[in-house]
């Protein structure tokens, strides 16, 4: 949509219906950090651009913990590398957005809390799923994948998801039950990943997710050691 057209001539038509709608579309992108085209933009714009959508991801963050500690989970968020204390592990390479649990539930969840656009569009569709899914190399450097990055972080807790639990102040489970670590994305929105056929974890959004933390933990529990 092109509300000024410039002609051949250098004359510029103007078409007032379409103003409305663009403005809607270009604000519905730059207030969530994405251009609504590809190709290449100035640093000091993409800086820009990765500025708000950290902003937006740290906001999404925050709520999301504060609605899983309104339904009674307790919560350890954001731990940064060399915080291992934290969480009770020894050794942390990358941060940690959530971990969370509930007395009585057997489950202690590892959360990647993630905002992505909700823009629609061939380009922005393929660009999250390789941003969920796909390594990327520059310059000889690997950049992991949100779905590395998780993976990594699932392989230094889960040796220690009963130490994890002491951290979180729960109480110890009925007959010398074991904790599970669960590991799962959760988005504000639907989001193109969570339809990837072949995705390594669930991608959820807030209200799928605390749906399923209603259907009760022991059944999601049973269900992980049966896949073990």
């Amino acid at each position: 949509m092109q509300p000024l057209v410039r002609r051949p001539d250098d004359t510029i038509l103007i078409a007032p219906q379409y103003l409305l709608t663009t403005l809607s579309v270009y604000n519905n992108h730059l207030t969530q950090g994405v251009l609504p085209w590809t190709g290449e933009v100035p640093d000091k714009v993409s800086k820009a651009l990765a500025e708000r959508r950290s902003g937006r991801n740290k906001a999404f963050e925050r709520t999301l913990e504060r609605q899983l500690q309104e339904v009674g989970f307790k919560t350890i968020a954001r731990v940064k590398p060399g915080d291992h204390a934290r969480l009770g592990v020894p050794e942390l390479t990358t941060e940690v957005d959530l971990v969370c649990g509930r007395s009585g539930d057997p489950n202690i969840w590892l959360i990647e809390a993630k905002d992505p656009a909700s823009v629609y569009g061939f380009a922005e569709t393929a660009r999250q799923l390789r941003t969920f899914y796909s390594d990327s190399e520059n310059k000889g450097r690997v950049k992991p994948c949100y779905a590395t990055q998780l993976a990594r972080k699932e392989i230094e807790l889960k040796p220690y998801v009963e130490d994890i639990a002491k951290k979180l102040g729960l109480e110890p489970l009925p007959d010398h039950g074991a904790h599970v670590l669960q590991t799962r994305f959760v988005t504000r929105h639907l989001t193109p990943a969570g339809y990837w056929v072949s995705r390594p974890y669930e991608v959820l959004t807030t209200s799928q997710f605390l749906v399923a933390l209603g259907e009760g933990g022991e059944a999601i529990a049973q269900d992980e050691r049966d896949l073990a």
